[in-house]
């Protein structure tokens, strides 16, 4: 059965020329559960022949209608915009209609795909073609490295700036400025004389607290642990047990080390009395 039969496909699946893509989709479904060849096994042969033309007949008008090319074409067919011979002719010469480059010309196609020009360009066509492909790939390329360039500059430029601003800073006046910013001293932040004054006390203040501060490390053992949470740390990390290991074995050391004392005065003591007797 082809798509040039008299039988039409809508009155087949029972629906309406206008009906949608589900509507047909879902009357096709129906109707081929009734008459699908798994399903008619029980029945005699001369049915089960009528069903099974009829499921073809289903297949074939769901195939046309699923597919909106075909569609067009089978709508156009039916409301004579189109002569059904040319249509049957058209249909057996391209079975690829539904495609991209359909009812196209076969030149562009090989040489949109296939390189089919590029194998019949000479030479120097060739060169000037890879010429100007290379010129696309280098301009681009450059248009990038511009970019790049361009962004890390700007970057370096406000990084150099931000510098230079922070060494024209002056200490006392940044200081005095810090503090000025409470609301209290909202009415002489705009006094100079003031600011020049607050600056010169709170810097002088600042420098006697830090240089007592040096001082006073300078006299602490840099080794002490002042931090509770290192005190906490020091005594988590060493178990009763390896505790009393650590102090048997300072015990142990100190007793060599008496010995040790003990034995060596005793040897020199004796070394002082020989030599005391041979004189």
């Amino acid at each position: 059965m082809s798509i040039l039969q008299a039988r039409n496909y809508y009155e087949l699946l029972g629906v309406s020329p206008k009906a949608t893509q589900t509507e047909i989709k879902n009357a096709y479904y129906s109707k081929s559960k009734l008459v699908h060849p798994d399903n008619i096994n029980h029945m005699p042969e001369e049915e089960r022949t009528k069903r099974q033309h009829a499921f073809v007949e289903l297949k074939e008008a769901y195939d046309i209608l699923r597919r909106p090319a075909d569609r067009r074409i089978y709508d156009d067919k039916l409301s004579g915009r189109i002569s059904p011979h040319y249509t049957a002719a058209k249909q057996n010469r391209n079975q690829y209609h539904g495609y991209e480059y359909f009812g196209q010309d076969w030149k562009t196609f090989w040489e949109n795909e296939f390189g089919y020009e590029a194998k019949h360009m000479t030479p120097e066509e060739l060169r000037k073609r890879n010429q100007k492909q290379w010129a696309v790939i280098i301009k681009y390329t450059l248009i990038g490295f511009g970019l790049v360039l361009a962004y890390h500059l700007f970057y370096l430029s406000l990084v150099i700036r931000r510098d230079r601003q922070l060494e024209t800073l002056v200490a006392k006046d940044e200081i005095a400025k810090s503090f000025l910013r409470q609301r209290e001293f909202a009415d002489k932040r705009n006094d100079q004389q003031h600011t020049d004054e607050l600056a010169q006390l709170l810097k002088t203040n600042i420098d006697e607290a830090q240089q007592r501060r040096m001082e006073t490390l300078k006299g602490k053992n840099p080794r002490e642990i002042r931090e509770e949470y290192r005190w906490l740390k020091a005594v988590r990390e060493v178990d009763p047990s390896k505790r009393f290991r650590i102090r048997r074995r300072a015990a142990i050391e100190e007793e060599e080390a008496e010995k040790r004392a003990a034995i060596l005065k005793s040897q020199a003591k004796v070394s002082t009395d020989g030599h005391s007797k041979h004189e």
